[in-house]
């Protein structure tokens, strides 16, 4: 019994001395529930870099990625007092931003992203709020894998192989401003395309229309890409057929030639370049 009893303390001991060690950090935990909210999510990149450059240069890096990026921010005890972008993840925002949500294109350079073991790059920032009483958000590292093969400069050398056939819808054209112009299918597809990464514009003449997937089309966009027995309303997939109609914009009311550009992940796919639309 005697034995047990001095057990029994020294266990108890031990215990109290590890709460002591505990707490001798001086840091005060915060509970998640008392940090302020902040959210981000990626729409849309672009891979950018200027061809002026001096290619054998390791400094002065200006090849990289425009990251047009989603956010938003709140807390409900008091207000925020920054928020922003750490793209190099030193703890520091390289960026902020001043409204409580929107939208914000951030560049990360090329030599700031890592090198998958297929040649991709990926891409990682971190996105944060402080509240008026100096708590932080304890928002996770995001990250995206951009798709292709980049040299040692940040040139796309190759990346999709989808190749797309575009051709008249078959309707005819009017004064209307939703006239379906033209039909898109596959000809070669290797894989499914994330709409968010997709770059679709067409030309008549001097004037050029931004197209967007229908399910994200807003006011502004001239023209929409509605998709045809698809399974994903977030992909091109690789046996989907889609149509470009007009979105609130009269396009073509006679016969005219539309000028074709679809992009991916910053790189021009191969496909019909032009198309007589009537």
């Amino acid at each position: 019994m005697k034995t047990n009893a001095m057990l029994l303390a020294i266990l108890l001991f031990g215990m109290s001395l590890a709460g002591c060690v505990g707490q001798t950090d001086g840091v005060t935990e915060i509970s998640p529930s008392d940090r302020p909210s902040a959210v981000s999510e990626i729409e849309s990149i672009e891979t950018w870099w200027m061809s002026s450059t001096n290619e054998t240069a390791t400094t002065n890096w200006v090849h990289g990625f425009n990251l047009t990026i989603f956010y938003a921010v709140h807390d409900w005890y008091s207000g925020i007092d920054t928020a922003g972008f750490d793209i190099d993840l030193d703890g520091i925002n390289d960026q902020n931003v001043s409204d409580s949500s929107g939208f914000e294109v951030i560049f990360i350079p090329f030599n700031e992203t890592d090198e998958s073991e297929t040649g991709s790059r990926v891409i990682s920032f971190r996105f944060g709020a402080m509240s008026s009483e100096n708590i932080w958000s304890d928002n996770p590292i995001q990250y995206h894998i951009v798709t292709g093969n980049f040299d040692a400069w940040g040139h796309l050398t190759s990346s999709s192989q989808n190749t797309f056939d575009a051709s008249d819808a078959s309707a005819a054209v009017s004064s209307a401003t939703d006239d379906t112009l033209l039909r898109l299918s596959w000809t070669y597809a290797d894989e499914d395309l994330n709409w968010a990464f997709v770059s679709f514009k067409l030309e008549i003449g001097d004037n050029v229309y931004d197209c967007e997937v229908a399910a994200n089309a807003a006011d502004g966009d001239e023209c929409m890409i509605v998709q045809n027995g698809g399974d994903s309303d977030t992909q091109w997939e690789s046996d989907e057929i889609v149509f470009v109609q007009e979105h609130n914009t009269d396009i073509c009311n006679a016969q005219c030639t539309v000028e074709i550009t679809v992009q991916y992940n910053g790189q021009v796919l191969s496909g019909t370049p032009s198309v007589p639309v009537a």
